[in-house]
C-alpha cells in the first residue's frame, strides 16, 4: 500500500493498477500459454513497468499518468527492435485503451496502434 504522503497514491495514478501481478499470457485461439507478463511499480507507484517474455520474443514498457495532460503513456520496447509510444487512458468501461494515432510516429509508419486492456470479473486482464 502507498503511504498517503506520496505523490503518486492519488487515483489517477492508480488506474492501471489493475494490471499489476504476473500473467500466463494465452494468445486468441491457443489452448495453453504462450509468454509470461510481470507487471509491477516503480518510482514510489508513479510507474508500471512490464516484462514480457516467450520462447523468442521480450519487450519491456514503461507507463505513467502525466498530470500535465491528464494521458497515460506507455513506452515499449522488443528485442525485435521495435519501438512502440501510445497515449490515452481509461474507457467509460474502466478500460486503459492508449493509442498513437496522433502522435507523430503514424506519419511515418502509416500504421496505428491501439490497445485495449480489459480488467475481467475473475481478475484476469484481457488485452487486445
Amino acid at each position: 500500500m502507498l503511504k498517503a504522503t506520496t505523490p503518486c497514491a492519488i487515483d489517477d495514478y492508480r488506474a492501471f493498477d489493475f494490471w499489476l501481478g504476473s500473467w500466463d499470457v494465452t494468445v486468441a485461439g491457443a489452448s495453453a500459454p504462450t509468454a509470461v507478463n510481470h507487471i509491477t511499480t516503480a518510482q514510489d507507484g508513479c510507474v508500471v513497468l512490464e516484462d514480457y517474455t516467450n520462447n523468442a520474443f521480450s519487450g519491456r514498457s514503461i507507463n505513467f499518468n502525466d498530470q500535465q495532460t491528464g494521458k497515460w503513456h506507455q513506452s515499449w520496447m522488443g528485442n525485435g527492435g521495435g519501438a512502440v509510444y501510445l497515449e490515452g487512458g481509461l474507457s467509460e468501461k474502466g478500460e486503459m485503451v492508449p493509442t498513437d494515432a496522433e502522435l507523430p510516429a503514424v506519419k511515418a509508419t502509416n500504421t496505428i496502434n491501439l490497445v485495449t486492456w480489459t480488467p475481467l470479473s475473475d481478475g484476469r486482464v484481457r488485452q487486445h
